[in-house]
């Protein structure tokens, strides 16, 4: 037999273990499932440290994603999931948002932070999922950068432009599935991180996810934010200038 053929037996054992997927995972948020961040360059950050692949220093107002070392004046994307979750930078409890993108190719996953003035932006897009009557994945955007002007000086947040609503049907269903595949994910460990729940055996997890399952359509997402901004009040905030000073 093929060594790399797969038998029946062994299929549903594979079904078994992908069954376990969030069991040996204890205090995990939504940031440690997400894809590598897209970092919006401003003029006050170190240059040296965003370098791309083929050796070019970064520009203000460029985005650079980590996870290919690429720098981009401007995208077409796909957002596939977007949620809130407490500003860890926020000295006042604010909310951020935070949106899970997929390039136009459908190769290239990414996580972008949206707060303060950049919020607009990622409300753009969900107003034109309802406005199309479309689910949020199925609408393309323009991703470029907007120069505004502050009390500190000058700084880049993203601008959003409408492209279409995607017609076309196998991208949709891989959009579809994306979506699924995060958004479950991130709702999930939401749910945990307010609770505060550890598992201590698989038993104690199965019991967990098939009471979730029940109730999966009567989870507030706002309640759950706002238990969740208290939770996190008290946590030490991290000391980072640039984080302070720019709106995402």
């Amino acid at each position: 037999m093929d060594q790399n053929q797969i038998t029946t037996s062994e299929s549903s054992q594979l079904v078994k273990v992908k069954d376990e997927v969030f069991f040996g995972l204890f205090d995990i948020e939504p940031d440690d499932i997400l894809p590598a961040p897209v970092k919006l360059i401003q003029g006050s950050s170190d240059l040296t440290k965003y370098v791309s692949a083929d050796g070019y220093r970064a520009l203000p107002g460029q985005f650079y994603f980590y996870s290919k070392k690429l720098l981009l004046d401007k995208f077409n994307c796909y957002f596939i999931t977007i949620f809130k979750q407490p500003d860890r930078f926020s000295k006042n409890n604010d909310m951020s948002y935070v949106a899970v993108g997929v390039m136009d190719d459908l190769d290239l996953v990414f996580q972008m932070d949206f707060k303060k003035a950049a919020i607009p932006s990622i409300k753009h897009v969900i107003s034109l999922s309802f406005f199309n009557q479309m689910p949020i994945y199925g609408i393309k955007v323009n991703v470029c950068s907007d120069q505004r002007k502050g009390q500190k000086g000058s700084y880049y947040i993203p601008k959003i432009t409408f492209v279409k609503v995607e017609s076309d049907l196998d991208k949709l269903e891989k959009l579809s599935s994306l979506s699924k595949k995060y958004a479950s994910a991130i709702l999930y460990f939401k749910k945990e991180l307010v609770e505060g729940r550890k598992f201590q055996s698989l038993e104690d997890l199965e019991l967990v996810e098939d009471k979730e399952k029940e109730n999966i359509e009567k989870v507030d997402i706002d309640e759950i934010d706002k238990e969740l901004s208290f939770k996190k009040k008290d946590e030490d905030k991290e000391s980072n200038s640039e984080q302070d000073d720019i709106p995402f």
